[in-house]
């Protein structure tokens, strides 16, 4: 089995795909917020109208209760999807990563504005220390990206129920005020 590493382009194709992925998951995350951000628009947009449905609202009264725990549930549910897209789109840059001459993050700390170094390190690298580098690199974007995909899958899901709660709601607002 020969222990040349594959054409370094592969390398770099794969570590492209896998950065695609992670923007792909932040893409996703901003469409999850954008609902959010509607659906609690049109809540603050109408808020004056309801004023006097929950005025007329009476304690006692079971269709007010529920109305106000579909409400209560859809701000949870809607901020849970918010944080889940935050924690989402917040940087993770690998700090017990490998050290790397390819992520912008170790080039910065090691080498600061000293290009000149730079380029004598990396251009005494064989194609297998490259291999070796982008390898590491492929891993760690790899982690990130799924925990991007995981956590704006969460957001989602959140922003879905929300969606539901609202929905519920709004029909128990219609409800009352005919």
């Amino acid at each position: 089995m020969s222990t040349e590493p594959k054409n370094l382009d592969t390398y770099f194709k794969i570590l492209g795909g896998v950065q695609d992925q992670t923007r792909f998951a932040d893409s996703k995350a901003v469409f999850v917020a954008a609902l959010n951000t509607l659906l609690f628009g049109f809540m603050a947009r109408n808020f004056e109208s309801l004023k006097p449905i929950y005025a007329a609202c009476q304690a006692s009264q079971v269709t007010c209760w529920l109305l106000f725990v579909f409400f209560a549930a859809y701000v949870v549910a809607s901020l849970l999807s918010l944080g889940f897209v935050i924690w989402a789109v917040m940087s993770r840059f690998g700090e017990l990563a490998p050290r790397s001459k390819v992520f912008f993050g170790h080039i910065a700390r090691d080498y600061g504005n000293d290009c000149e170094k730079y380029v004598r390190e990396t251009s005494g690298m064989t194609d297998a220390d490259w291999a070796r580098d982008l390898g590491s690199q492929i891993v760690e974007v790899s982690h990130i990206a799924l925990a991007k995909h995981k956590r704006v899958r969460r957001a989602a899901i959140s922003v879905f129920i929300a969606l539901i709660l609202w929905f519920v709601a709004f029909t128990f607002l219609f409800i009352m005020s005919s």
